[in-house]
């Protein structure tokens, strides 16, 4: 068994990572449930007055500075070959942190050395980091990177010394009134298998249908297409498409479902899309709608397949300069019912490059925000206007 206090630390992010997510995702929902059995309980963590010092507040500029701001390079438009580069974060998120630039260069610490299959990483002398900027650290590299979903690091015993644990396995249990968590260590061979087969799909596939002269608009409809050919969706039920359980979550799913061709949750389609957009420097917002139901049309086409929760989640892409929606969950589940698995079969393509006004044809939205940790975290970043709509099949 691990030592107690450092896995009851990380099942504790893990679970609050989980809780966070599903209750946004559930804001002003009546119908969405959260019911707390089906979640760890989990651990308290002694709370105590951090000074400027240990909050890493006080030297955080003397270490990283505008540079972690730098744009990566853009291998496909810049060389004519995609490379898979670990420290891509979405614009918008580099622009949240813009005042705060020690949370993207751990983040990018971090990304690196999960590239290089580390261990452990040694963090600059002179930053310390709170608890809670560990948890903003972990929020942005796992909506930049879902490999990052695979890997959890803590703090040791050692100072500013972090150890990096790939695929760990836990699983609670209760005895005479106490809980008791123990570890099962994932094999770092088998763990860089799932990792290069994630990071070789995500080339191929790039490589494979994707060149330099083609348009923001081509790339994000081509990858559209081919993930949701690519992919099957095998949801519990229609009241959770988009729910991400804490078992698919610590066990890498999301990176696991490109190798084994299979989803079991529609969110993992929306982190899947929204990372090959990133990859190809494509802006991109995650958002939510919630209070929102789904229009008659989608009900009757769907029937019983049609999704029952009163939010859904979404991307918001900015192609050539032109914000539209794009909901790849629903396209796939459309695709899914009206195809029903006929050879050569194409999506139609209802669900991308929508206006606001179409978006609201299939799923009528209450209230639409990005979603990313907290409000006051990520800035207030706002969901963009979406004035027109872009019809992939007639355009192109």
């Amino acid at each position: 068994m691990k030592n107690k206090n450092r896995t009851h630390k990380i099942l504790n992010r893990i679970v609050s990572f989980m809780i966070i997510t599903t209750v946004v995702l559930s804001y002003a929902c009546q119908e969405a449930k959260i019911d707390p059995n089906d979640y760890p309980t989990p651990y308290a963590v002694e709370e105590k007055e951090e000074t400027a010092e240990e909050t890493g507040t006080v030297s955080a500029g003397n270490v990283y500075g505008d540079k972690v701001f730098e744009p990566e390079t853009n291998t496909l438009k810049e060389e004519g070959k995609y490379v898979y580069n670990p420290l891509i974060i979405p614009d918008w998120i580099l622009e949240a942190y813009r005042d705060n630039p020690k949370i993207i260069g751990v983040a990018k610490d971090v990304l690196r050395a999960i590239d290089r299959y580390d261990t452990e990483f040694v963090l600059d002398p002179d930053i310390t980091l709170s608890e809670a900027e560990i948890d903003e650290i972990s929020y942005v590299i796992f909506y930049s990177n879902p490999i990052s979903n695979a890997v959890y690091f803590y703090e040791t015993d050692v100072k500013n010394v972090y150890a990096l644990e790939y695929l760990p396995q836990y699983t609670v249990t209760e005895e005479a009134g106490e809980e008791n968590v123990t570890v099962e260590e994932s094999d770092l061979e088998e763990v860089k298998g799932i990792i290069d087969g994630f990071k070789d799909y995500v080339t191929e596939t790039i490589n494979n249908n994707l060149n330099k002269d083609m348009s923001e608009r081509e790339m994000a409809a081509i990858i559209y297409r081919q993930l949701i050919t690519d992919i099957s969706l095998d949801v519990r039920n229609t009241d959770n498409y988009q729910g991400l359980s804490i078992e698919v979550y610590q066990s890498g799913e999301l990176i696991k479902g490109v190798t084994d061709r299979r989803y079991s949750s529609g969110y993992e389609f929306v982190l899947l899309y929204s990372f090959f957009m990133t990859q190809l420097h494509i802006d991109t917002r995650t958002v939510y709608g919630a209070g929102g139901y789904f229009t008659q049309k989608i009900k009757d086409t769907l029937s019983a397949k049609s999704p029952v929760s009163s939010y859904w989640t979404w991307q918001v892409l900015c192609l050539d300069g032109e914000y539209y929606n794009c909901d790849i969950v629903l396209e796939k589940v459309w695709f899914d019912e009206e195809y029903k698995g006929a050879e050569d079969a194409k999506p139609d393509m209802l669900f991308f490059g929508m206006s606001d006004n179409k978006r609201s044809e299939s799923f009528k939205i209450g209230k639409a925000s990005v979603l990313f940790f907290e409000e006051e975290t990520s800035g207030g970043a706002k969901v963009p206007d979406c004035p027109a709509d872009f019809n992939y099949l007639e355009e192109l």
